[in-house]
């Protein structure tokens, strides 16, 4: 018997490969370059060791999937043992009795990846391969936004607190492995204050001023019996990299809020906020209802409805300064500029001389005469795009694609989480436009 198909069928295809191409998952898997990204990662070096579950392909393809489900990473490997469409995504197949076991699959790929791939050439190469879908590229739309981590509201008294919690817990860990005697100290009597002061409703300066005294008095103590017992093992005794870089950072925090309780008033340019996560600083942005954010300042461009980070730091930056790094990025990736939209922290001097020299049109407020209709039309439509298609999609990802608080615990896995997020959502806009492009076969 004869059986007609509405799409090209490969005899090689399973019934359920041929039904993934007409799912959701699978336009999207279309639209991927999974072969050139994957041509960014390092080739294996050895065949040695247990078979990978996924090859460099379905690694990339996992963390797009992370990114477009918004599932945790233990929800998501249980999904994945589940569903045969996911796994098609990232190019396995689970037999019926096998499943993946390994929760932590996912965080250990995000770091190998994050150690490997450059993230600039990466997105490019998508731009690259989507660029013969985009019509309007001589538009320019720039913005910044900040892509908040996930991080408690930073404040002297919680910063001071974990220092407290882990050098204890650092000083109790030397005591059993030295076999040593425990010396006095208020740690459990600071706990107890720190658990009422905790309860407060309204937490006065007063109150918080003397309870950062209490917790520096407390740190003091901790570090200098930590100190003691590396004085007394001597070379017998050494910590781990990762545990002396957190101990060094506790050092740093003691000095820095000694130096603010002694000096009230004063501030500390690029003082640590989290134990946890030193790389964040306060980035203020003077909204109303948010008025400093902690995570990645991002300045974003779009074209065709394309966005592109063009530079990210964890330090705030006035991102008028990036108007001619934007411009040479368009060049490279889409050739001349034609027009040029930003919100009014763009329009300085400087930025509009270099625009006019290139007879690149803005949608700055005019200075002085000459403005004609045909100019306030354009600069009302390019304003209306940058306002309501830029913006909007910064609301997009945030709240559809796991960009609303980042949970990576490093500052290379919180930046690629940044890129992936940001790319799956312009992958779901390309495979959109897509499908309105896409003939109507039952017409």
């Amino acid at each position: 018997m004869l059986q007609n198909y509405l799409f090209p069928v490969n005899e090689l295809q399973s019934p359920r490969e041929i039904i993934f191409q007409t799912t959701s998952l699978g336009k999207l898997r279309q639209v991927l370059p999974l072969d050139r990204l994957a041509a960014l990662l390092p080739a294996k070096g050895s065949a040695r060791g247990a078979k990978a579950w996924l090859a460099p392909e379905g690694m990339l393809a996992l963390l797009f999937l992370k990114s477009y489900t918004g599932l945790s990473d233990e929800q998501l490997i249980e999904h994945l043992n589940g569903n045969w469409q996911m796994q098609l995504f990232c190019g396995m197949r689970l037999a019926d009795n096998e499943q993946i076991k390994d929760v932590t699959l996912v965080s250990r790929i995000r770091s190998y990846v994050a150690k490997h791939l450059d993230l600039q050439l990466f997105q490019e190469e998508l731009i690259r391969y989507w660029k013969p879908q985009l019509k309007e590229t001589q538009v320019l739309l720039c913005d910044a936004t900040v892509y908040e981590s996930d991080m408690k509201y930073p404040t002297s008294v919680k910063l001071l607190w974990d220092c407290c919690l882990f050098s204890h817990e650092l000083y109790e860990d030397l005591l059993k492995s030295c076999k040593l005697k425990r010396a006095k100290n208020a740690f459990n009597e600071q706990q107890l204050k720190q658990s009422t002061f905790n309860l407060l409703r309204k937490k006065s300066q007063r109150k918080s001023r003397r309870r950062c005294q209490q917790l520096i008095k407390l740190l003091t103590r901790l570090n200098g019996l930590i100190k003691d017992v590396f004085r007394l093992m001597g070379d017998r005794l050494q910590l781990a990299g990762r545990l002396r870089e957190r101990f060094d950072l506790v050092e740093q925090v003691l000095k820095e809020q000694r130096f603010l309780l002694e000096n009230p008033g004063k501030k500390l340019p690029d003082r640590v906020l989290s134990l946890y996560k030193p790389f964040v600083r306060s980035i203020v942005r003077g909204k109303e209802n948010k008025p400093c954010e902690f995570g990645a300042k991002v300045h974003m461009l779009q074209v065709d409805g394309i966005n592109i980070i063009e530079h990210y730091s964890y330090a705030a930056y006035n991102e008028c300064k990036r108007v001619e790094a934007s411009l040479a990025l368009h060049g490279r990736l889409f050739g001349t500029c034609h027009q040029f939209a930003g919100d009014r922290i763009y329009a300085t001097n400087a930025n509009r001389k270099y625009l006019n020299e290139r007879k690149i049109a803005t949608g700055f407020v005019q200075k002085g005469r000459g403005d004609t209709p045909e100019k306030k039309t354009l600069r009302a439509l390019l304003n209306k795009e940058r306002s309501t298609r830029l913006e909007g999609s910064f609301g997009t990802e945030k709240n559809h694609y796991d960009l609303r608080r980042i949970k990576a615990r490093n500052q290379a896995n919180e930046t690629l989480w940044m890129f992936f997020g940001v790319m799956t959502a312009v992958v779901r806009m390309v495979t959109k436009r897509e499908k309105a492009q896409a003939p109507d076969l039952a017409a």
